[in-house]
């Protein structure tokens, strides 16, 4: 097969042939982007900042480009992510920035705004759909102060039990 298979369709990912569990199949290793954050610290980036830009092939920058491309929504959108739960038999997922959106390199006053933000969304679609979605909050980790002030305000605020570190 060429790669043009890939241009054309995108990855695809058929129904699980696995019998349902007895027990709830929790995903805990499930990314979510916020693109409002993104916005917000992309003025801020260097590429010396992720380390991807410094030691990644052309090829595989290429390659990822382009499947990100065709997985925005799953990504962002709660309704995409559960479709997607069904078909591979997941009951719950925890939902949790992707690595490339931890910003540490943000200055204090900016980290504030972009983990609240993120946090605020992780929530929003955790109260979404409560029964499918649990969340962990990202925190602004250059700034310990804000970090722990972060967390208390995800947990008492959005009601998370969780924390990126």
């Amino acid at each position: 097969m060429t790669e043009e298979w890939f241009h054309e369709l995108g990855p695809k990912w058929a129904r699980t042939s696995a019998r349902k569990s007895l027990v709830e199949v929790i995903d805990v290793h499930s990314h979510v982007e916020v693109p409002t954050a993104a916005e917000i610290a992309a003025p801020f980036f260097r590429p010396e900042f992720d380390p991807r830009v410094l030691y990644q092939s052309e090829e595989s920058s290429r390659y990822n480009r382009e499947l990100r491309a065709t997985q925005v929504a799953k990504f962002t959108d709660p309704e995409t992510r559960i479709a997607d739960m069904d078909l591979q038999g997941v009951d719950r997922q925890v939902l949790a920035i992707a690595p490339p959106q931890y910003f540490y390199y943000l200055d204090e006053p900016t980290g504030i705004r972009v983990c609240a933000i993120q946090n605020d969304r992780i929530a929003e679609m955790v109260a979404s759909h409560p029964t499918r979605f649990v969340g962990v909050a990202n925190l602004p980790l250059d700034h310990p102060r804000a970090a722990v002030a972060e967390m208390v305000r995800a947990n008492r605020d959005l009601g998370f039990n969780g924390f990126e570190i």
